[in-house]
């Protein structure tokens, strides 16, 4: 089980770095700082597959794009933020989510995601 848990953060570590230097290498010049990255991971009390039918819901909630997802992941952008969301395995019916958010105020937006998805789960 931890084998799959590591693999979901390298994973998501890779989609926010890619995303992150997407965003910097079009919006920035060269030399310009990189934007400030933050994340989190919370446990949802639904099973997985719950969990990543509402990845892209809540993105489009608060104005983010999806541009590519796949098996429990999704890469959004929205204005200067790129946002990633993973959704990993857990025993029983508990699942990880982590966010990862990138840009000018990331705290700010990846607690508006975080608390979009806690409000889905915890009706």
């Amino acid at each position: 089980m931890k084998t799959m848990t590591l693999n979901t953060m390298a994973k998501a570590l890779l989609l926010i770095l890619v995303g992150t230097l997407t965003v910097s290498s079009l919006a920035s010049p060269c030399f310009a700082q990189a934007p400030a990255v933050t994340f989190s991971q919370i446990m949802i009390p639904a099973p997985y597959d719950r969990c990543t039918s509402h990845i892209t819901a809540a993105f489009g909630e608060y104005g983010y794009a999806v541009q590519q997802s796949g098996d429990g992941w999704a890469l959004a952008f929205k204005g200067n933020h790129s946002a990633v969301m993973v959704c990993g395995l857990m025993q029983g019916r508990n699942t990880q989510l982590t966010i990862f958010v990138a840009g000018p105020n990331p705290d700010e937006e990846k607690n508006r995601l975080q608390a979009e998805m806690q409000r889905r789960f915890h009706r």
